[in-house]
Formats: structure tokens, C-alpha cells, sequence
């Protein structure tokens, strides 16, 4: 299903931000289709706690039943060894090893699911909609049409409120959020802009968003962050699709240097162009 909504000239959100960030990077990665040399230890922890997560809430659908902490820990160690197992190497740092990333995933596991019991997440307050819901509208653009696409990690229903809907979206980080990124990031933006074009959701749906954050420091910890988008909100993030999209079209494509050059996987290829 999830590749099903990229069958067919497309655009995400994550694309949207790699251009923004750098659009030689996104020439490289989306245009030239050049595959990364490695992968970095940060993504390899992020898909390992994206992919135990959404079991755990596929599970939880499924069943009514909520896993317990050996469970889910045994699950992140699963995930955790499938990505070591996938042929691009990682790139490892002295400081994040793979014993020492799975120790910590294992116990971030154990605060994640004391957090979600403390949220309700596990109870019977929410209805869970999806779960790794892929979402797909199409824009018309002057030269054709081509689809803005996402994948929402979780998607609750209240069940007291039936008209209130919370998306969540699962982070792993070093540090946590300042109020500029909760203010004005636009990620979640975009989730809610596809659910209102491209869900089966009632007219008089009502969004609040949250990034649970799974933090990486000495003490693992989960924070949510929680803010609303409105229209207007929705209004400029399309505006901004359809500027990138044009300079796409346009092969308006430069290097932008700056802190992420140093450990970009397309480097080298940089100092080529």
C-alpha cells in the first residue's frame, strides 16, 4: 500500500524539505537518482523505531491488547537487526556503536510505552484510525499534474469527541524542539493538509498535532510536542509546494553550504559538480 501512492510522479514532504535545505542534494538524490554510499547511524535508529512502533500500534488495533515491555524491547531488537542486516553500510561514529544504539532503543522502548500509558495512547480514550496510513492528492500544476504524498505513523479518533482527530508523527532526536521548530515546522502541516484532501474523514474533522519525541541522551526520555495548523497555514505550505515544484521544473538546482555538508552522503560528488 505505502508504495502504491508512489507509483506515479510524485513529491513528499521529506523531498520538499531536502530541497529547501539544499537543492543540489535533492539533484543528486530525486533528479540523477543517485543511491547514498552509506547510511548514517541516526537513520538506521529512526527506521528501527519507526518500524517497532507502528507493530506496536498494529498489534494494538488489531487485538485491544497493548504489548508489554520485554515484548516491544524484543521488537525494537528485531527492527534493529533488519536494518543492520540491509546492504548499504553504515557509517559508524565513535561515539554511536551498534551495541550502544540497540541498548539505548531497548530502553527507550521501556519509557516509550510508560509514556504511552500516561498519555491513554493504550487505553480505551482513542479509537486508532491507521497506522502507517499512506495519503496521496493531486496537484495541477502547469505542466500536468503530479502527486503531494505522506505517510502519517498514527492517527487517533477520540472517542469522547468523535469529531477530533490527533495526528502523531514519531521522532527520534539528540536534543529536543525549540519553539521556533514547534511553531513553525511544517511537517505535520502537510499530514493535515492530506488527511482534509485525501482521508475518508467526516467534513468537521478537527486536528491537533504532536511529535512524540524519543530522545537519545544519557537519560532517554519521550516528549510530546503538541500545536495546531489552521488554513492559512495549509494555504502557505502549498504555495510553497507549487514554488518548489516550479524551480524543479526549471532545474534551479545549487549548493547550499552549511552545517549538514559534513556528514551529506553525496560529498563527494559535490566537490565534482
Amino acid at each position: 500500500m505505502q508504495q502504491s501512492i508512489r507509483d506515479r510522479l510524485h513529491i513528499s514532504h521529506s523531498q520538499i524539505t531536502t530541497y529547501r535545505n539544499c537543492p543540489l542534494k535533492y539533484f543528486f538524490r530525486y533528479v540523477q537518482g543517485i543511491q547514498p554510499p552509506f547510511r548514517s547511524p541516526a537513520l538506521v535508529f529512526g527506521s528501527a523505531m519507526h518500524q517497532a512502533l507502528a507493530t506496536l500500534y498494529s498489534s494494538l488495533k488489531a487485538t485491544g491488547d497493548a504489548m508489554d515491555s520485554a515484548s516491544l524491547q524484543e521488537l525494537f531488537h528485531e527492527s534493529f537487526s533488519d536494518q543492520l542486516r540491509q546492504n548499504l553500510p553504515i557509517r559508524w561514529t565513535a561515539k554511536e556503536t551498534a551495541e550502544s544504539l540497540e541498548k539505548l532503543g531497548c530502553q527507550l522502548m521501556e519509557v516509550y510505552l510508560e509514556f504511552a500509558e500516561k498519555q491513554g495512547l493504550l487505553g480505551d480514550a482513542y479509537r486508532i484510525v491507521a497506522v502507517e496510513l499512506p495519503l496521496r492528492w493531486t496537484i495541477d500544476m502547469p505542466t500536468g499534474e503530479i502527486d503531494f504524498v505522506g505517510i502519517v505513523d498514527l492517527l487517533l479518533q477520540d472517542k469522547k469527541e468523535p469529531a477530533k482527530f490527533h495526528i502523531i508523527d514519531h521522532k527520534t532526536a539528540a536534543r529536543r524542539f525549540d519553539e521556533m521548530k514547534i511553531t513553525t515546522d511544517d511537517q505535520l502541516t502537510a499530514y493535515q493538509l492530506l488527511l482534509r484532501h485525501a482521508a475518508d474523514l467526516p467534513q468537521e474533522a478537527l486536528f491537533t498535532l504532536h511529535w512524540d519525541v524519543l530522545l537519545k541522551q544519557k537519560v532517554p526520555a519521550v516528549t510530546r510536542y503538541t500545536t495546531v495548523r489552521d488554513e492559512d497555514d495549509e494555504r502557505h505550505l502549498q504555495k510553497v509546494i507549487r514554488q518548489i515544484l516550479w524551480a524543479i521544473d526549471h532545474e534551479v538546482y545549487y549548493p547550499n553550504p552549511g552545517w549538514m555538508c559534513a556528514g551529506c552522503e553525496f560529498a563527494d560528488h559535490c566537490r565534482a559538480w
